[in-house]
């Protein structure tokens, strides 16, 4: 009988028990790590609460699929331990790390190993920039000329990562040719932790060959979720978080009407 295959979460926050509910689904053999949680077992998943019992039950049993889904200041840690037990198939929450210098070891690690390592990024599971796209063919809005975020405290690491990721897959942007400027602050206001911060401020991009620009801009003042605004060259389109459109096209005595989605 072919056994089923077997997944190990780190981290059975919101995002971590999504990814559980998922691989249940799956019919996955499930093991969750969280230092919070009792060590317990139930149908096809087993809870493990001490990074001792961890490292035995890595002893034991092979692990096909790995999610690290805990604190962002633990991922690099996680993963290393990960790595030394030859699992091949690494999902990291985003950020994946807390610093360049992680960054650049985790980059050798996987090199060396040959890990696979995956990020999520909720806003291409949720074909937002296939939608983008469908709605510029359906009215001919043209080309991007550039793309603005602006809202409350949506945090410009955890929240920015989603926005930069649409701008770069809507655009044909290359590192090389973009200039940045940014001014970002800090304040321990984040809900998860008093000990996390959240970051306000903005982050302004602009290819000049191209004549294209971006620019994300949050403040901690606020709790409005963030707002998204594409400017085409005779059209605009605001999107927000939960999937809402609107555009509004210019007319050839330059009003802009809008159009519905």
């Amino acid at each position: 009988m072919k056994k089923n295959k077997r997944i190990l979460i780190i981290g059975i926050s919101s995002i971590g028990k999504n990814y559980l509910h998922e691989a249940i689904k799956k019919k996955l053999e499930c093991f969750v790590f969280d230092l919070k949680y009792s060590p317990i077992s139930s149908q096809n998943t087993s809870y493990i609460s001490s990074k001792l019992e961890l490292k035995k039950m890595l002893l034991k049993i092979n692990i096909d699929y790995a999610v690290i889904s805990s604190w962002t200041n633990s991922h690099f840690e996680y993963f290393k331990l990960l790595s030394k037990f030859n699992i091949k198939n690494i999902l990291i929450e985003k950020p994946i790390c807390s610093s360049i210098e992680e960054l650049k070891e985790i980059k050798k690690i996987i090199k060396e190993k040959k890990i696979k390592i995956f990020s999520n990024y909720r806003w291409r599971l949720a074909n937002v920039r296939n939608k983008i796209n469908h709605l510029s063919d359906k009215y001919n809005l043209g080309e991007i000329i550039s793309i603005n975020s602006i809202g409350g405290a949506f945090c410009l690491s955890t929240g920015g990562f989603h926005i930069l990721d649409l701008i770069f897959s809507l655009t044909n942007l290359k590192l090389d040719n973009i200039n940045v400027y940014s001014k970002i602050n800090r304040t321990k206001i984040n809900p998860r932790n008093k000990n996390f911060f959240i970051y306000e401020g903005f982050i302004n991009l602009y290819d000049k060959k191209n004549k294209f620009s971006a620019s994300i801009n949050y403040t901690n003042n606020s709790y409005l979720s963030p707002i998204q605004i594409i400017n085409f060259r005779e059209a605009v389109m605001y999107f927000t978080i939960d999937g809402k459109y609107k555009i509004y096209s210019s007319t050839k005595r330059g009003i802009m009407k809008k159009n519905q989605t």
